[in-house]
């Protein structure tokens, strides 16, 4: 018996169910702001395009590849 007066499973159980909850809630909110980032760079940004002359077009792929920078 745990000292807090509840099973360790029943904890154990809550724990998880709650770190599964953020969990998709993380994987969510990282996959909204990819299609946020790409409709930016394509419909405001005008192109990605990792061979152009358009030194901004290539900038767009280091913005799309390495959200760091």
């Amino acid at each position: 018996m745990a000292v807090g007066g509840g099973s360790e499973e029943g904890d154990t159980n809550d724990k998880r169910q709650s770190a599964s909850r953020i969990t998709v809630v993380a994987h969510f909110f990282g996959i909204l702001a990819i299609i946020l980032m790409l409709v930016w760079l394509l419909h405001f940004c005008g192109d990605i395009d990792l061979d152009s002359d358009v030194p901004a077009h290539v900038f767009n792929v280091d913005i799309l590849f390495d959200p760091s920078s």
